[in-house]
């Protein structure tokens, strides 16, 4: 069986996944990141109960945890973005490189030309091997979400295997839109990135085999996104549309709007992430806030430092 994700998180994680359970006590030591009130340093007090959260939660998912056996040669990610900018390529390629750098520039501009490179060359030979795979009759698994860019992953794959003649048999498992990590309380997690690895045991035998009205549904969907080729696509009510560039504006501009004339955007691209959970990237909300100063809205007050994303940086809203 080859496995398939769209999130090089979730990728990780299944890594992992064999890996989990009561019997496996894992090395180390645990480690916390997080920020106080308005992106500040945390306490020491707040530090200490954090890490102590992080190791109950840690404990409670081993005691917990379904193994998965899985061997890292049958994982393959395409973690490619393709919610966002230009999707006319069938297979990934320049202006799929293109669109990838611009995201990871805000996180260091030099290196992103290089990064984004290197994920489409993965992309290419896994893509190239899987299909051999599936040729040769191998069964395939797709894990996939409403996330805007699994959905978008999985309809292209779909439509890629769609063209396939004597393809092996295919599975998909579509990530729970609630989830019981301990049976105290439900949670909901936007895409695969967010499932830890004792739990892909307890989602496998969710698995259904794909029809060829699937597949034919997701070829045809692609095509038509790839012909309205939009600066972004969207999931609404759980199918993909084209959208316009500003299409979760709204969302940002009410948190800048509730933060004080002077302020940090990493606590506002926080807030975005963390409050609506719209499945999108820290990267374009980022963007969005670069055309907001562009257009005069917004002024940078102070540059983040050299070694940590431009987006750490504080910005001040203009007289209007």
């Amino acid at each position: 069986m080859t496995e398939v994700l769209f999130n090089q998180n979730a990728c990780g994680s299944l890594k992992c996944a064999p890996h989990s359970g009561p019997s496996h006590r894992p090395d180390g030591v645990t480690a916390v990141f997080l920020r106080g009130k308005d992106a500040s340093a945390p306490s020491e007090e707040e530090i200490r109960r954090a890490q102590q959260q992080a190791e109950e939660r840690l404990r409670r998912e081993r005691e917990n945890a379904v193994p998965l056996s899985v061997k890292n040669r049958d994982i393959y990610c395409f973690d490619l973005a393709l919610s966002v900018g230009d999707i006319s390529e069938s297979d990934p390629g320049p202006k799929r490189c293109a669109v990838l750098a611009q995201l990871l520039s805000v996180r260091s501009e030099e290196d992103a030309p290089c990064q984004a490179g290197e994920l489409v060359e993965c992309a290419q030979t896994g893509l190239t091997a899987l299909l051999d795979r599936c040729r040769a009759g191998e069964a395939v698994r797709i894990w996939y979400s409403h996330s805007p860019d699994e959905l978008c992953g999985f309809y292209w794959l779909l439509a890629r295997l769609h063209r396939l003649e004597g393809c092996g048999a295919i599975y998909t498992v579509r990530l729970p839109e609630w989830m019981d990590r301990d049976g105290q309380s439900l949670v909901t997690c936007t895409s695969w990135g967010d499932v830890s690895p004792g739990e892909w045991g307890r989602y496998a035998p969710a698995a259904k085999q794909a029809s060829p009205a699937l597949l034919s549904f997701c070829a045809q969907n692609w095509a038509r996104l790839q012909s309205e080729n939009a600066p972004l696509r969207a999931s609404l009510n759980g199918q993909l549309h084209s959208v316009p560039a500003d299409f979760y504006d709204s969302f940002i501009c009410r948190e800048i709007n509730a933060q004080p004339d002077t302020f940090n955007e990493a606590a506002v691209i926080g807030r975005v992430l963390g409050q609506y959970q719209l499945g999108i990237g820290d990267a374009w909300i980022a963007g969005r806030i670069e055309q907001m100063i562009a257009a005069g809205e917004l002024t940078v007050v102070r540059q983040a430092p050299h070694d940590e994303p431009s987006y750490r940086r504080t910005l001040q809203k203009c007289a209007r």
